[in-house]
């Protein structure tokens, strides 16, 4: 058991590992070949294109064939993308190497979840998921800084073998991954319930339509939708913009890293945070918080100032991520909490892909800074929104406590 543990964790960390330093990578890579931001955009975009349509599917193969063997294919295609970024020298091999990687960091991403929770007995498994989490959240902290250190070093595309060898790392654990039987379902990719469910899509559709019928779900879907948006432009056009500032890759992966590392931090704190403040109120905070810092970024040119805004930005989006898990799976009946979570996956999903999209038409038109409070304004009215939605919904709370 404590040898599943250590290899699902393996499995875990390297995948955030690979995953955060092509982030970073990509986007400073496609600047240094002189791409113009509007590309930039589209390139950073092509990772989340298959994952917003093959999440579904994805999960009913994992279930079919085993977790194993879906974790070796997605592993596969992270070697291969790694492999095509390394040895391309254009723009437009990139979108290739996106879009497979996007395609191996779901199918290893949802099958690591999955395997994690068929790990331990009912008093261990809360234990086991905390070794997990914490082994992603080394991974998430130490990519970002670990590329930019090997792009200073040794030049953008060398610094591609390194997610290579954290990929080949997944491969390798994932040889020895325990193949947990068919009917395990990942918290976060729960949504293939809807594949073995003989009413089939159809009736999957119509569940997640009435789940969105909720005023709090509507909320809890914009609020992930706009701190998703924010975390991408982070790990996307904040690095370019650095870069044309001047400063170099280890600086900007350091940044980086200091969101992701203050956004794990911040959770340890979340419960002793909502002993004092209303759910509702952490998460509208921690969005203002979010979006402030990234929104004011071209005004914190200065390195303490922008590490003091990754430091904010990433404890807006520590606090949003869980909040909005807890929103969503509250308001849904027990036997569909795992659609809940596929609505809220899908939401993700569509914010990676669409914010890279949207800033570099932006940046297109505009200059990358004024994208940046332009990009900021808007987000800052989607936060307005999901306050409105989640005031009507305490609201209705009451009427009905009335009643």
């Amino acid at each position: 058991m404590l040898r599943d543990l250590l290899i699902v964790c393996t499995v875990g960390f390297s995948y955030h590992t690979a995953s955060s330093a092509v982030k970073v990578l990509v986007p400073l890579y496609c600047a240094s070949l002189g791409a113009p931001v509007g590309m930039i955009g589209i390139v950073v975009g092509a990772q989340s294109l298959l994952p917003l349509f093959l999440a579904v599917p994805a999960g009913g193969l994992a279930d079919r064939v085993g977790f194993r063997t879906v974790t070796l294919v997605g592993g596969f295609c992270m070697c291969l993308a790694a492999v095509v970024f390394y040895i391309s020298g254009s723009i437009y091999p990139l979108i290739t190497g996106q879009v497979l990687g996007g395609l191996g960091e779901l199918s290893v991403w949802l099958c690591a979840q999955a395997a994690i929770t068929g790990i331990g007995d009912s008093t261990s498994k809360a234990r086991y998921l905390g070794y997990f989490g914490f082994a992603i959240a080394l991974g998430q902290a130490a990519g970002p800084g670990m590329a930019g250190f090997a792009a200073d070093l040794t030049g953008y595309r060398n610094a591609f073998l390194l997610p290579l060898a954290f990929s080949v790392l997944v491969l390798v654990a994932a040889l020895r991954m325990p193949n947990i039987e068919a009917g395990v379902q990942a918290p976060d990719e729960s949504e293939t319930t809807g594949i073995r469910d003989r009413r089939g899509f159809l009736a999957q559709f119509a569940q997640a339509g009435g789940l969105l019928q909720q005023p709090r779900t509507r909320a809890a879907l914009l609020c992930t939708f706009v701190m998703i948006f924010t975390k991408t432009v982070r790990q996307s056009f904040f690095p370019v913009l650095l870069r044309g500032y001047g400063y170099s890759a280890s600086t900007i992966g350091m940044l980086v890293s200091l969101m992701e590392g203050s956004s794990t931090v911040v959770r340890l704190f979340l419960g002793s945070m909502l002993k004092v403040l209303r759910e509702d109120t952490l998460l509208l905070a921690g969005m203002v918080l979010g979006i402030t810092a990234t929104t004011i970024t071209p005004l914190t040119m200065s390195l303490p100032l922008l590490a003091i805004g990754s430091l904010i930005a990433g404890i807006g989006v520590g606090l949003n991520l869980p909040l909005t898990m807890s929103l969503i799976a509250g308001d849904a009946p027990e036997r569909l909490r795992g659609l809940a979570m596929g609505i809220r996956l899908t939401g993700n999903r569509a914010a990676q892909f669409v914010s890279p999209v949207i800033f570099g038409v932006m940046g297109r038109w505009l200059n990358l800074g004024t994208s940046f409070y332009v990009v900021g304004g808007l987000l800052f009215l989607g936060t307005a929104a999901a306050g409105a939605l989640l005031r009507q919904a305490r609201q209705g709370a009451r009427a009905g406590e009335i009643t």
